[in-house]
């Protein structure tokens, strides 16, 4: 029996209590400013792929990431600086920030930090039960805690749901309030409102019938492409279009007789989610085949949030197809960039949850464990290469625009980030549950669905071509690939994208009215080939499609890019849309053939200039090359 009292001072109310027995399970209940709530998120509809199963299990455990809110002004300055030291004709171009910089800019106010530990306080949760990341900054906090204590936490109620398709299953909640008195020092709670069906691009494995020479490109390859840019190349002749090499690729687009002068200096990226695994006997596969100068050389790998890369699959992960992705990803890039040493970051969060084994991992947000590993890494590769998307409506706008931000801190720090626009066009074709063209708010009205993190203004999106002569937007019927592109709805066009992205869509003359948002920033950026590259996985040669396999190779001339400016004591280039959108486009070959169908419709064209299908074009790296 706890005896409480009210206390009546002049007019104030101070407390009102009463005298009764409470269980401990419900002493964090009573804190009187807990019990202000306020709404933090809309109700988010889960899409209708996603279907609630059962009540999420009470004593479940979660890791539940709070976003403490960063220094306004100091976003400010750094989005402002961004601006700056991505425009070529400003003085700061290519002056990016520090790591120092950056914590100087972006840690949260004492306040907040404060207020956030007496919310935790009246639930019972102490320091010892929780950690800020990344360490110098603290604007992440993780608890791990039973679902009955999130839910009190955040008063909130969790469900199982579970996805029609594919059986994953997730922990949610539709909707989630903090207390007046945390509102304002919190972004983002998570995993709350998110219902993500985060996946690869890679699409159209087949293996390769015939086994490719293991010894590297016979003398008369070697020969013809030693006449690249004398007129002497036959791309027909060099390049099939059932299996696309590393060595097709480098002398199609021009980079085939570039030798780096800076690697020792210079790093790319290589992102890998959802259990995905590089395997380096493969890669040395590839490498006897395609980059023989390059065998026994290979990559290092950092491990993320529980994140693995064994170097053995079991016959579920090959049943699974588990690495084609991060090989395609790996092998792109080692390809065209070695010797630039290349990094490959397995992050943890898959699966999301299995229901009966007591696991702390069940969500499927890795891009925030991704996101606070980068914040406290002090060094930083110029090029970072993502194959990994998901329908922006399924998104919350609050945790998008906190990931966006992370992207925006990153692209000031000098990294270059680039994205797969997507490969169902503007939307997946498709009838009855198939057919997910719908908004996500319970009008179920037909919608166009762009892609995150693509739409984010603060990276580089991709979209994917094939064909040689002449090289065209990517339209497979089989197997619904197409180039991904279209509008956001979250973000507006951002004012590098005014006038190739306004001319667009004035020129589509009212086409596709009411499916799109006309003043949200465009997707993609640029393209790249994306049909049929030879990759080797579990010891065999594959064809593999996607703007998986697009994105890892504009990274690769990225980055040798950076290689020529770093070898002339310059900066790398950091955030590219705005030098892409003024003078970079000068060194891209404009795609005007094809189209992004989906959503059963025509969807967008491919045009002259920029188009949501292609963008601003495909990489002619020696003309890129006098460009930088």
């Amino acid at each position: 029996m706890r005896s409480i009292l009210v206390l009546l001072a002049s007019s104030s109310y101070v407390a009102l209590v009463c005298a009764l027995s409470l269980p401990d399970g419900l002493k964090s209940r009573i804190a009187p400013r807990s019990l202000d709530f306020v709404r933090k998120d809309k109700i988010h509809i889960p899409p209708q792929e996603w279907i609630k199963k059962a009540p999420a299990p009470s004593d479940h455990t979660i890791h539940l990431k709070i976003g403490i809110k960063q220094n306004e002004e100091g976003l400010e300055f750094i989005r402002s600086h961004l601006m700056k030291s991505s425009d070529p004709t400003h003085e700061l171009y290519t002056s990016h920030l520090t790591h120092s910089d950056i914590l100087s800019l972006t840690s949260p106010s004492p306040s907040s930090l404060s207020a956030i530990e007496s919310w935790l306080a009246d639930h019972s949760i102490t320091p010892s039960t929780h950690t800020h990341t990344p360490s110098a900054s603290k604007d992440w906090l993780t608890l791990q805690i039973p679902i009955s204590k999130a839910e009190d936490l955040l008063n909130a109620t969790y469900s199982v749901y579970e996805h029609w398709k594919t059986g994953a299953q997730i922990i949610r909640t539709e909707e989630y309030h903090l207390p007046k008195f945390v509102m304002d020092h919190v972004d983002v709670v998570a995993p709350t409102t998110w219902f993500s069906s985060m996946h690869a691009n890679a699409r159209g494995v087949k293996p390769v019938p015939l086994s490719p020479p293991t010894n590297g490109p016979t003398g008369d390859e070697v020969k013809v492409v030693s006449t690249v840019g004398e007129g002497g190349v036959n791309i027909t002749a060099l390049c099939n279009v059932t299996l696309v090499t590393n060595l097709c690729l480098r002398t199609f687009y021009g980079s085939v007789d570039y030798v780096p002068k800076a690697a020792g200096r210079n790093q790319v990226g290589v992102t890998g989610y959802l259990g995905e695994t590089a395997l380096k006997a493969d890669l040395q596969m590839f490498l006897a085949s395609e980059r023989p100068d390059a065998s026994g050389h290979t990559f290092s790998v950092d491990l993320i949030n529980g994140g693995t890369n064994p170097q053995t699959l079991n016959s579920t992960q090959i049943a699974n197809g588990v690495g084609i992705e991060a090989n395609l990803d790996t092998q792109t890039v080692f390809g065209v960039t070695f010797p630039t040493p290349q990094v490959f970051y397995s992050t943890g969060g898959s699966p999301p949850f299995i229901p009966d084994l007591d696991t702390p991992t069940n969500t499927n947000e890795p891009y925030l464990n991704w996101i606070e590993f980068m914040m406290g890494q002090e060094k930083l590769p110029s090029v970072v290469t993502t194959s990994y998307d998901d329908n922006e409506q399924t998104v919350p706008f609050a945790f998008a625009k906190r990931v966006c931000d992370s992207f925006m801190i990153l692209s000031a720090r000098g990294v270059s980030l680039l994205f797969g626009s997507g490969d169902e066009g503007v939307g997946p074709n498709g009838t009855g549950a198939e057919d997910v063209c719908f908004t996500n708010d319970g009008k179920n009205r037909t919608t166009f669905l762009p892609n995150f993190p693509s739409t984010c203004p603060f990276i580089t999106s991709v979209g994917a071509t094939q064909d040689f002569a002449p090289e065209r937007a990517v339209d497979i019927l089989e197997g619904d690939f197409f180039s991904g592109g279209g509008f956001s709805n979250y973000f507006a066009r951002p004012a590098y994208q005014e006038e190739a992205v306004g001319a667009y869509v004035e020129s589509l003359g009212g086409a596709n009215k009411g499916l799109f948002n006309p003043g949200g920033r465009g997707v993609p950026d640029v393209a790249a080939q994306g049909l049929n590259f030879k990759i080797a996985w579990n010891g065999e040669f594959l064809a593999v499609s996607g703007t998986s396999a697009s994105t890892p190779l504009f990274a690769s001339f990225i980055t040798l890019l950076n290689d020529d400016r770093l070898s002339r004591g310059l900066g790398p280039l950091g955030f590219l849309n705005p030098w892409l959108y003024s003078v970079g486009k000068k060194g891209l070959n404009d795609i005007t053939i094809g189209a992004s169908t989906g959503c059963n419709t025509n969807g967008f064209p491919a045009a002259k200039g920029w188009d949501a299908v292609t963008g601003l074009g495909t990489p002619n790296f020696k003309e890129l090359l006098k460009l930088v």
